[in-house]
């Protein structure tokens, strides 16, 4: 989200990846070029960005839950219901965006704590963008008025698995009764 800063970005680049895992959604790998995990929901992104699974300069997983990307990213199924929280390693839940989706693979791949970082589920309070690295052209408005409910019962979910869900982005829409807050510097 547009209240990541390059002072939140280095706390992640200087953590012990034997230690943390590090999933980036959609154009973050560019801000985390060696993260373990690169997600974007729909494979039409994959083709834009040649470059972000580019097997010859990138060996970490890329997963993808759309046809239309390159042939050796995984599609994984997902649930097009209500459903809050998948277990089966193939499919996972949504919430309606790619963000929720990574937090259900974050879980999938064995993580006990999941935090989000530049999660703020709305547009820039000055500049109006929604992405930190900017938006593209033609871009869909994001629905936050949709998603923003559906986290109370993902954090439960996740909760009565033993995973803790917290989110440390520096501005959020996301309300504390649905996910706690806490300052990157303290998690880490």
């Amino acid at each position: 989200g547009p209240s990541l800063t390059y002072h939140d970005l280095r706390h992640v680049y200087d953590l012990k990846p034997a230690h943390v895992a590090v999933v980036t959604v959609n154009d973050a790998y560019r801000h985390f070029p060696h993260a373990q995990y690169r997600f974007a929901a729909d494979g039409s992104w994959w083709t834009s960005r040649f470059d972000a699974c580019d097997r010859t300069k990138y060996g970490g997983s890329c997963f993808t839950l759309e046809y239309g990307g390159p042939s050796h990213v995984p599609k994984l199924d997902y649930y097009q219901g209500a459903e809050v929280l998948s277990d089966d390693p193939c499919i996972l839940a949504t919430g309606g965006h790619g963000g929720y989706a990574a937090i259900n693979l974050a879980y999938l791949l064995g993580a006990k704590t999941i935090v989000l970082l530049g999660y703020d589920m709305q547009p820039h309070p000055t500049c109006g963008d929604h992405h930190f690295q900017g938006d593209e052209p033609g871009q869909r408005h994001p629905r936050y008025h949709l998603w923003i409910p559906r986290y109370k019962p993902l954090r439960q979910a996740l909760e009565a698995r033993g995973v803790f869900l917290v989110n440390a982005s520096r501005h959020t829409a996301i309300p504390l009764d649905a996910v706690p807050r806490a300052i990157i510097d303290d998690i880490l």
